[in-house]
Order: C-alpha cells, then structure tokens, then sequence
C-alpha cells in the first residue's frame, strides 16, 4: 500500500497538479470581494465594459471618452470573459489569473528546457508565486502580467528554436511578439530583441536576421497591421501619432509621466520585490563564473540584467516594469545551484533568516493595526512556524523547500485577512454605493478632485468628472451652483473648500492609508490618516 502511494506522487503529473492545486489555494479564494485596486485596475475594467457596451472592439474608451494610450489586447481578453462570465470583478480577475497561471507554467517548462531536471525545476514556479510583486500583481495588474507572459514566451520559442532548429518556433516566437505588442506596444518587441542581440553577439553566434526577418514575420504584422489601420480609418493619425511619440518615447526620456527616481533604484527594487529569492541569487553569481561557458547561463543573466538597464535610463520608472525578470531570475539561480552548492553557508543563511523575520513582524505589526486584537494569534502561530523552520533548515542540506515553506503563511494571510481589511482604505466601492442611494432619482454630476479613482466609473456606470488641482475654481463653482453635484475631494481640497466658505453638506469621510512606507508608518504611529470626503450641495 505505502509503495502504491510513493508511485502515486512520485509521477511527475502529480507533482506539477499538486502544485496548481497549492497556488490556486493561495490565490483564488475570495478573488471577486476585493474592491478593485486603484489607480490602474479600475482602467483595464471599465474600459472592456464600455466597449462591450457600445460594440466597438477598435476604440476602447474610458468615462466615455476615449482611451487608446494603450492597445487592445488586455481589453479583448476581459470582453471574452464578460461575454461567458457576465460583467463583474470576478471576469476581469479570472483573465488575470488565467495568464500568471499561464506564466508559472511556462517558466517551469523553460526551466525544464535549459535544466533538464524536473525536480529542480518544480522549485521556479513555487518561487514565483511566493514573490511579493507577482504576489501584488496577480491580484490586480492585468496588462503587466500579460506583458510578463509574452515577454517570456518570445523568449523561451526563440531559445527553443536557437537549440533545436525547427522552423515551427520562430512562427511561435513571432506570434509571442505580436501579442505581446497588442498588449503594450514596442516595449514587447525592444526587450527580447535586445537581450537576442546581445546574447547572439556574446556568443559570437549568428542568425539574429534569420530570428526576426524570417517569413513569420508576417504572423506579427498582420494582426499589429489590421489593428492600426482600423484605429486610422476611425479616428486618423492623431491616436496613433500620441501612442507612439508620446505613451512610448516621451514616457522613456521625459520625466513628467511618473516619478523620476535615480538611476540605481531598480537595484533596491530587485531586492525587496524579488525578496528572499534576490538575496540568494546574488550569492548564486558566485558559481556564473565557473559554468560561463554555459550558453543558458548567459541568456538567463542578460535576460535580467538587461531590461533593469534599460529601464534604468528611463525618465519614468516604477517598479513593475521588472517584473519580467523574475523567471529568469529565478531559473539562472536555481541552474547555478547545484545539489552540493544548494548547501548556503551557515552566516547566509542567519542573513536571509535575519531579513525574513523582520519584514514579516514588520508586515504583521502592520496587520495589527489594520485588522483587530486577535492578530496576536496569527502573529504567534507564525513564531512557532518560523522556529521549526529556523530548527530544521539550518540542519538540512537544501535550504530553499524550507524557506518556502515559512512563507506560506505569509501569503495565505495576506490574502485571507489583510487585503479585506485594506477594503476599509480603498473607499471607491463604499463611496459608490452611497451616491447611488442618496442621489436616487436626482439628475446629478459627479466630480473627483485630488486623489483619482478611475473604478468609480465602473461601480456607478456613468460618467465621472476627474479634476487636477488647476480645476479647483470648477470644482467650486459647481459646488456653488445649482445643479445637484457630488464631490469626491481629499483632505488638502476639503480645507481649503472650507476656508472659502463654500457650503456643502458632509455626507461620509473615509480614511485612506498613503502607499509610501514611511507615510503609512508615519500614520500608524500617529493615529491619523489621510481621509476622502463624500459631499454635496444638495
């Protein structure tokens, strides 16, 4: 009987069924009952809305207006799942999961490909779902994970092809390519070509024209062509002009599109988003020297070290725009890691224990003050579950299963109790309900000014009026008027409305927790937080 079971889970089908199993556990439940997660979702799920709604599958809109800074892609996706699933949260997060489901399993296949050892190779999809910003964006970030899965796909068919050959991969690589550009534009082409050129060039290999000029070119041009000539017969030049010189170029060198940091901040990015893994992967390096000669050892280290320099001499950097580099990342570690070598010194390991255990208590200090008293347990369950790990690991010859397993807890409780509770800070869907039923038959105007969110347009179905800080006078004039308005305003706008004696009537407050770490910790300390008011004139 025991050797049946043995049998049993020692097929390979098993193992890789289990582990879908082990991360659906994580990420599925409760999917629908988080509000949607501002500033970004609230795009990728009302604009599908909107174009179901008016048959347009070429111009996509947002707040009835339109949006075509991006292509089409990710919209089409969540009109499909509408179509069969209804239109809801629950549609649009099934898309998202769908593709990072997609994206683990093709990382484990790459794994495989270059390793050729299963065994080894289980551990890249466990690790990726245990990594903090695939964590994040497997919740809410449609068009990254996209990105992320096309962007590995191009890479694995063109690695494939490199190996074996066969023409039948460069018609996949190029159909990767072409998905990948109708998800976000060039930036899906630019990446892999760099890190083929590149990788062509170290290894003194040719084939570079032979890769992107081959006949399957045409399978990427067609479907990119068909989308912009229909988006020109409609609109002209002006859409496709601004995608290009403006969302693309002018995002790259001009800094006005997001926040300018330094040139070393993806280095601090890695660390922390790719946490714990980033700290071992560093210490793998040790060994890249010794296996140089290894041509996948080379591909995997430019396909991470490449794209975080060239979003390092970028003008607008946030970090999601390397999360691309994680399943190489974790691939090249795990490759360079052998059995013997899997064995990290005694003093790494105290560092990497060290680091775990204060950016847990960290998080579940944090959970505290979020979620009630009985935090406490949850805090000391998690003790005793790190000790046994700290009393095991250290004594054992493979440290990674065991520090995958102290984390565990870590996500089951982030997703279980933390990101419900963080409903009580994301207030669109409560301040959208209130609307709805306290301008019940009113012929009303709704205005956000300060803090923008774009899921109030989804949640009420009708149009918003999103105001920057030079429209305050609007704003006011409106609130003065008339006419039935609702305003959503932040703190800062709510004061100096009042000092300017405008009068309106208070209909709710929300608190609102600040997205830097020191902010939140600042407001933590202090009891206070930033709030977003409801009001009205009427």
């Amino acid at each position: 009987m025991i050797e049946k079971v043995e049998s049993i889970f020692s097929s390979k089908k098993i193992v890789i069924l289990l582990f879908f199993i082990f991360v659906a556990f994580i990420y599925i439940p409760h999917i629908s009952y988080f509000n949607i997660w501002d500033h970004n979702e609230g795009f990728y799920i009302e604009t599908p809305r909107e174009m179901l709604l008016n048959g347009n599958y070429i111009i996509s809109t947002f707040n009835y207006t339109f949006r075509l800074n991006k292509p089409p892609l990710s919209y089409w996706l969540v009109i499909i799942s509408y179509k069969i699933f209804g239109v809801s949260i629950f549609s649009e997060r099934l898309v998202i999961l769908f593709f990072f489901f997609s994206l683990l399993f093709l990382s484990f296949e790459f794994s495989i490909l270059i390793t050729k050892d299963f065994e080894k190779s289980i551990f890249v999809p466990l690790i990726l779902s245990l990594t903090p910003r695939f964590f994040i964006l497997a919740h809410k970030d449609l068009i990254n994970i996209l990105l992320t899965f096309f962007v590995v796909a191009s890479l694995y068919f063109f690695y494939r092809f490199f190996l074996e050959k066969k023409s039948k991969y460069l018609f996949y690589f190029n159909v990767s390519l072409g998905l990948g550009f109708l998800t976000k534009g060039p930036i899906a082409i630019l990446l892999p070509g760099f890190i083929i050129f590149v990788f062509l060039m170290v290894t003194k290999e040719n084939g570079f024209f032979k890769v992107f000029f081959s006949p399957y070119l045409l399978f990427f041009i067609v479907p990119v062509f068909l989308y912009y000539y229909g988006l020109y017969e409609v609109t002209g030049w002006y859409f496709i002009k601004k995608f290009f010189l403006v969302e693309n170029i002018s995002r790259f060198t001009y800094g006005k599109f997001g926040p300018h940091r330094n040139f070393l901040y993806y280095f601090k990015v890695f660390l922390v988003d790719f946490f714990p893994w980033s700290f071992i992967f560093i210490y793998s390096l040790k060994y890249f020297k010794k296996n140089s000669g290894n041509k996948a050892n080379i591909f995997l280290l430019l396909a991470v070290i490449l794209p975080i320099l060239f979003f390092s001499f970028s003008n607008n950097k946030q970090e999601y725009y390397i999360a691309l580099v994680y399943p190489f990342a974790s691939i090249l570690m795990l490759n360079l890691l052998d059995e013997k070598e899997r064995f990290l010194p005694k003093v790494f390991k105290v560092v990497i224990v060290f680091l775990i255990f204060i950016y847990n208590y960290l998080y579940f200090l944090l959970s505290y003050f979020l979620l009630t008293k009985n935090t406490i347990y949850i805090i000391i369950l998690f003790s005793i579950i790190f000790i046994l790990f700290c009393r095991v690991a250290f004594k054992k010859e493979v440290f990674l299963k065991y520090l995958l397993i102290v984390l565990i807890p870590f996500y089951l409780i982030s997703h279980n109790f933390i990101f419900f509770k963080l409903n009580d800070f994301r207030p669109a869907a409560k301040i959208s309900e209130r609307i709805l039923d306290f301008g019940r038959g009113k012929n009303y105007i709704v205005l956000n000014m300060g803090d923008i969110f774009p899921s109030f347009v989804f949640y009420l179905k009708r149009r918003v009026e999103f105001l920057n800080d030079f429209e305050y006078y609007f704003l006011k004039n409106k609130l003065l008027g008339k006419e039935p308005v609702f305003a959503i305003t932040d703190s800062r706008t709510f004061e100096k409305l009042r000092k300017d004696g405008v009068k309106f009537k208070i209909i709710e407050r929300y608190p609102q927790i600040r997205t830097k770490g020191k902010l939140i910790a600042k407001d933590l300390v202090k009891n206070k937080y930033s709030y977003v008011y409801l009001m009205s004139n009427f």
